[in-house]
């Protein structure tokens, strides 16, 4: 996963040849005034350089099925596809169920019950070792830290999501894409949180790079969980719903609404919540029984939030 790249562009012909089958509306797919910013400003560049509202559209299937084919499309996305389209009672969706449950206690319960575990055992006055053990932890945390980032983001399914909320889809196909923009982000913030207090304990360096990896495995295992077969099929639902006209698919109300507004607020703190917080925690790793100012040490500073944080945890 990471940055979208720019695809290469697509002719008139072809993108008209792809889509004259199916009517469009007059209303062009992420138009520059009307975009939201769940989706890379390369991408929306990307696709507001061409003119063509079909081969914009061409290009924006084309750029779909790119980023599924490099592993970007997770289960969420894939639910929403099918589950808006052919509904939550349908056979194809409730064959899902068990994957579904099965990420929500990989991604949620997992790293409770792993935040719980460490409340009985973290402490910042722990001897983190010599200083070039810190050098080589926070390394390996901020390299953790970049990737539980990058693996909270599926860049189909902000895809997805832009497209469902220009077109003003019913909740049916917002929710579990929302969902998983949900779940993903408090799958980052748990590991990072998690990952420190197990740093902090740690005094074996080449336990540190065992648990990064360890610990990466669960922001990700929404997209290995997406098999082959499941990917093309979410690929050619989202090509019948790009192609669906506007007027078709227009929808209004407060969940579409709520659902709209509570992805453009986990986009826009994302970063916050998982990189700075991230960026954050390594430097009291880096810097803990360090004296800084005054005579002050991390542990000094933090120590009265630990003496409360352990009252709280028993």
């Amino acid at each position: 996963q990471g940055l979208i790249g720019l695809v290469g562009p697509i002719s008139h012909a072809s993108a008209m040849s792809s889509v004259a089958s199916s009517p469009r509306s007059e209303t062009s797919l992420l138009v520059p005034e009307e975009r939201t910013t769940l989706v890379s400003d390369r991408l929306q560049t990307a696709l507001s350089s061409v003119d063509d509202l079909e081969a914009r559209d061409a290009q924006l299937m084309n750029e779909f099925d790119r980023m599924a084919n490099r592993g970007e499309l997770c289960m969420y996305t894939c639910i929403a596809l099918i589950g808006g389209r052919e509904g939550y009672c349908h056979s194809r969706t409730k064959q899902f169920v068990l994957q579904t449950l099965t990420l929500i206690a990989l991604q949620i319960v997992v790293p409770v019950m792993l935040i719980s575990y460490q409340a009985r055992h973290f402490s910042l006055d722990t001897d983190v070792g010599f200083l070039e053990y810190r050098i080589i932890g926070v390394i390996m945390y901020v390299y953790s830290v970049y990737n539980i980032y990058d693996n909270s983001i599926d860049d189909c399914r902000s895809l997805y999501l832009e497209l469902a909320i220009e077109r003003r889809l019913h909740s049916g196909y917002l929710a579990p894409a929302v969902l998983g923009e949900l779940v993903n982000l408090f799958c980052g913030v748990t590991c990072v949180i998690t990952l420190f207090t197990i740093y902090v304990i740690q005094s074996d360096p080449f336990n540190l790079v065992i648990n990064c990896l360890a610990i990466n495995f669960l922001g990700n295992v929404d997209n290995s969980m997406a098999h082959q077969d499941l990917q093309e099929e979410a690929v050619k639902d989202f090509e019948q719903l790009a192609l669906q006209k506007q007027d078709e698919a227009q929808r209004s109300g407060f969940r579409v609404r709520a659902l709209s507004s509570l992805a453009r607020f986990i986009t826009i703190w994302r970063p916050f919540a998982v990189l700075v917080l991230g960026y954050i925690l390594g430097a009291v790793f880096l810097l803990n029984n360090e004296t800084i100012l005054c005579g002050w040490s991390w542990s000094h500073f933090f120590g009265e939030f630990c003496e409360k944080f352990h009252d709280m945890h028993g």
